[in-house]
């Protein structure tokens, strides 16, 4: 991607988005902070890069811990793919690795299983 003064664009990195959530609303929010030169959006996260420093700085004081849709956004600035190890850029991010979490996500699951079947099956 290349930025318009010849340098590359302030990369953020967005966690804990809602999967219902869609592209168009989650970009609306950054928007409210500065140019954006690219979006990449996933299912439960987005990487956003940005024209400017300022605008990636007050985007990520602004945005960090927000509620969006019910959920509170991570917002942190990308790491480079070499700057971590396997799992290592969740583990930082988690205070208690051992704590107990009231989210989890399965992918995957046959069509002819419930959602009684995947209770069941993880304990309820």
């Amino acid at each position: 991607l290349a930025h318009p003064h010849g340098t590359m664009p302030l990369r953020l990195w967005c966690g804990n988005v809602p999967y219902n959530a869609t592209q168009e609303e989650l970009e609306q929010v950054f928007l409210e902070y500065g140019k954006i030169c690219n979006f990449t959006f996933r299912d439960g996260f987005s990487f956003i890069d940005f024209e400017t420093q300022d605008e990636a700085e007050t985007a990520r004081r602004a945005l960090h811990e927000r509620d969006f849709q019910g959920r509170r956004l991570q917002v942190e600035y990308a790491r480079a793919r070499g700057d971590r190890g396997r799992g290592e850029e969740h583990q930082s991010r988690v205070e208690d690795p051992e704590a107990p979490t009231r989210h989890l996500y399965v992918a995957r699951i046959p069509e002819h299983v419930s959602e009684e079947d995947v209770r069941d099956f993880f304990g309820k």
